[in-house]
């Protein structure tokens, strides 16, 4: 009797071989939202219509033959006759160091095309607001607190100053400072998950925006409205620009938005303390 063969494992090539799965490869959806997107309507558009309302800008006459009797805000009225240039140029260096820093930020994560695209929005960003700037100052024609000053020195200084008198409404210093701060803080927290590298910066930028704009009232160039009003213009450009440009979400912490509060409170007392009284 014949016993039945055991059936032997079926080793055929054929057989023995399973269709090779696919290999992973990454998201190229995710690679795009993780990347700034630049645009030539976008860009083209919102760059060029800022140059040309710079050029436009020069050509808006400004009434420099009158005053208001009237303030936008009471508390305007303390400013009036106000004036020191030590405070004027305490202004102008924190600026240019407010204005520097997140370029160096950017610069120091590593000289790439993701680098070179948070620089140009940045620079956008500040295109934007001096553009605005420019052309709502000669608008408005408001002047300066110094020009309320009966002292000769300074009557003859405001004299001095032709149009530039007469350009007050708003402060250019607070909108160019806070449109840098905080879209120089919102593009680095983009590139970071150090979150307290990134308050650290949304701390340390308002606080210059918030001495800078302080000393332009001290040094008698803007009223609290017109500080008020470009911190507020400066602060949405510098939001708003970026936030149309894409990239990576930001969720801010509780120590940023910590450092967002303190930080303009702790500018405005640094502005106060610096000694900058005097002519």
């Amino acid at each position: 009797m014949m016993s039945a063969r055991p059936a032997s494992a079926d080793t055929s090539p054929v057989a023995q071989s399973e269709p090779p799965s696919a290999a992973p490869t990454p998201s190229t959806s995710s690679a795009a939202e993780g990347s700034l997107h630049l645009g030539w309507w976008l860009d083209g558009s919102m760059t060029g219509a800022a140059v040309a309302a710079l050029g436009l800008a020069t050509l808006i006459p400004v009434d420099n033959s009158s005053t208001w009797k009237t303030q936008l805000l009471p508390v305007d009225d303390l400013l009036e006759g106000r004036y020191s240039a030590n405070a004027g140029r305490l202004s102008d260096i924190i600026l240019g160091i407010d204005v520097a820093v997140p370029v160096a930020l950017f610069a120091g994560r590593g000289l790439d095309c993701e680098s070179g695209k948070r620089v140009f929005v940045y620079g956008e960003t500040l295109l934007v607001a001096l553009a605005l700037d420019a052309t709502i100052k000669p608008l408005v024609s408001r002047p300066r607190p110094y020009t309320y000053s009966n002292d000769p020195a300074v009557t003859d200084f405001a004299k001095s100053q032709g149009n530039d008198a007469h350009l007050s409404f708003y402060s250019r210093h607070a909108n160019t400072t806070f449109a840098a701060s905080v879209a120089g803080a919102y593009l680095f927290a983009q590139s970071s998950t150090d979150t307290n590298a990134r308050a650290a910066v949304w701390g340390v930028e308002l606080a210059m925006a918030s001495a800078t704009s302080d000393l332009r009232t001290r040094a008698g160039m803007h009223f609290y409205s017109d500080v008020l009003v470009g911190a507020l213009i400066g602060s949405s450009l510098g939001l708003v620009i970026p936030y149309l440009h894409g990239g990576p979400k930001v969720h801010l912490s509780k120590m940023e938005w910590l450092a967002i509060v303190l930080g303009p409170l702790a500018g405005i007392a640094l502005g106060e303390l610096l000694p900058a009284s005097g002519p």
